[in-house]
């Protein structure tokens, strides 16, 4: 496992912050991968600030598995200073995006995922890209963008 980190996930970047209720910010962030992926390489692509509920995602990738695709993935939030993502914290789960290349959404949550995501998130987290299945085979560049829509907790949200 390799933790990888976009150019907009680092310390100097700031995240843009809420002002008021009702406004939706986007977070994005991009990684151009120069090797093949691995399993469980997580890719710190950007971060969204405290006090701010994810509402919406759109995840883009080349196609980053040559042969017989097998690449598999997941958006999600990381805690800063963690090796892994949080437990039920996909925003886009199990994608094969990266075997062809696309566009993909936020995906339907299930119980366990919307306890999480519909909370806001108490600290900064980062958005990351986990490998959970490695690609098929062979050295593959290309870039992956994540965007991510978030707004500030409203009326007591916790």
């Amino acid at each position: 496992m390799t933790v990888l980190t976009g150019v907009q996930a680092e310390d100097v970047n700031p995240v843009p912050s809420i002002h008021s209720a009702g406004e939706v910010h986007v977070a994005e962030g991009k990684y151009d991968a120069a090797d093949s992926l691995a399993l469980d390489d997580v890719i710190k692509m950007h971060r969204i600030p405290a006090g701010c509920i994810p509402i919406d995602c759109r995840l883009e990738m080349d196609d980053l598995d040559t042969g017989t695709p097998a690449l598999v993935g997941s958006l999600a939030l990381m805690e800063e200073g963690g090796a892994d993502i949080l437990a039920n914290s996909e925003l886009i789960k199990d994608s094969t995006l990266g075997q062809a290349g696309g566009v993909a959404r936020m995906d339907q949550l299930d119980t366990a995922r919307r306890a999480v995501l519909e909370k806001a998130v108490e600290k900064p987290r980062f958005v990351v890209f986990k490998v959970t299945t490695a690609p098929g085979t062979g050295l593959t560049s290309g870039r992956i963008k994540s965007s991510v829509l978030y707004r500030g907790a409203e009326y007591g949200e916790k």
